[in-house]
């Protein structure tokens, strides 16, 4: 049997239409990407200034602003962490449902992570609406040796990210709310040239936006092990940090002591009256059986029912302390479960396809008799 190089095997999904056309005259059609103008002034990524249009300042642009190292290495353990479904997204509008502000990053590691009352969201670069930008960087013909695993490594990040805004922009007002936001660059062609005819390009709108994503509908193996799960929460990612990555935190929420250390002033005040109610109710069952033993007997019942009080009290707080604790241990516990059978569940389904492919190509890779 004679090993399919990676040259015969499939490409992966690119788009066909383009929202941008800024590009289409900047990338030559050269497969060695040799920018035209001279040095003093070449010629520079749409939106990104300090990238210039070579192939290789390009694709080191990309891994650095699309590549999620730490979260792929996170992936064994994201079971832990999110629901194992790559459209766990809820769209914009119903972020907004469940009170939290949208907030604007460029950390690709952030991109659908939520933390208290804000999810972050990277937004999407004009020249992502290309599909000139696309061939150039991962058409076959437009490689060069030793840049295969790379520049599939950075196509398949693009794909899962592009593919995350099929699930975030779903209708109108989800649009216009990433409009407002500036996730989606709808006035990338207005500064452009005009067209022949002396009118303005178009600007983006709802039906052409999602015309163009529906070639991003794309299968989990065609993206980047982090985009095959969905929202994730930080405080999660932080917690299981210190074991999976060895860091101490995953990303820091909060810029000073003061903000850190709030959030425990809360559970700390509630333990503080918690045991406050306890060491007075001990002291008044021990005033209580002292007493008992007054010789004014007018007294005794009051004091009977502080014996009383002291009891029930106690009683009380040790009821609610150990139902918060039963309940603590009951949500990790079915979080726990649900995630072991989903990822259980995906491996049941994973074995089939994964034997099919195996099939596959020791059929394509047998040599002729």
């Amino acid at each position: 049997m004679a090993s399919t190089s990676r040259q015969e095997q499939e490409d992966l999904p690119m788009p066909n239409g383009s929202l941008f056309q800024g590009l289409d005259d900047l990338i030559p059609s050269d497969v060695d990407w040799q920018t035209q103008g001279t040095d003093s002034t070449p010629k520079r990524l749409p939106s990104r200034p300090q990238t210039r249009l070579t192939r290789s300042d390009v694709l080191k642009f990309l891994k650095k602003d699309f590549h999620t190292p730490r979260l792929d290495k996170f992936t064994p353990w994201l079971w832990l962490v999110a629901t194992q479904d790559s459209t766990h997204i809820s769209d914009l509008t119903h972020q907004i449902v469940r009170g939290r502000e949208i907030t604007v990053t460029e950390r690709p590691e952030l991109h659908l992570v939520w933390h208290d009352k804000r999810i972050f969201i990277k937004p999407i670069p004009p020249f992502l609406l290309s599909s000139a930008f696309w061939k150039a960087c991962f058409a076959k013909d437009a490689r060069t040796e030793g840049e295969d695993l790379e520049a599939e490594n950075i196509h398949r990040s693009l794909l899962g990210f592009m593919r995350s805004y099929r699930f975030l922009i779903q209708y109108p007002s989800d649009f216009a709310l990433a409009v407002q936001k500036g996730l989606v660059p709808v006035d990338c062609n207005t500064s452009q040239d005009t067209s022949a005819n002396g009118n303005e390009k178009p600007k983006i709108d709802f039906a052409s936006f999602i015309r163009f994503m529906e070639d991003f509908d794309v299968d989990d193996a065609d993206v980047s092990r982090r985009f095959q799960y969905g929202d994730l929460r930080l405080g999660r990612l932080n917690f299981w940090a210190k074991f999976v990555l060895g860091e101490f935190s995953f990303f820091k929420a909060y810029g000073n002591y003061d903000a850190y250390f709030g959030r425990f002033y809360g559970p700390l005040l509630f333990i503080f009256g918690l045991l406050t109610i306890m060491i007075n109710a001990i002291q008044l069952g021990f005033e209580s059986r002292d007493g008992l033993g007054t010789i004014h007997d007018n007294w005794r019942p009051l004091y009977r029912v502080g014996e009383g009080v002291c009891v029930a009290i106690l009683l009380v707080i040790c009821i609610i302390a150990i139902s918060l604790l039963a309940l603590f241990v009951f949500m990790g516990l079915r979080e726990t479960i649900f995630a072991l059978r989903h990822l259980a569940k995906r491996r049941k389904d994973c074995k089939p396809k994964n034997i099919e492919e195996g099939v596959s190509r020791r059929g394509s890779t047998e040599m002729p008799k």
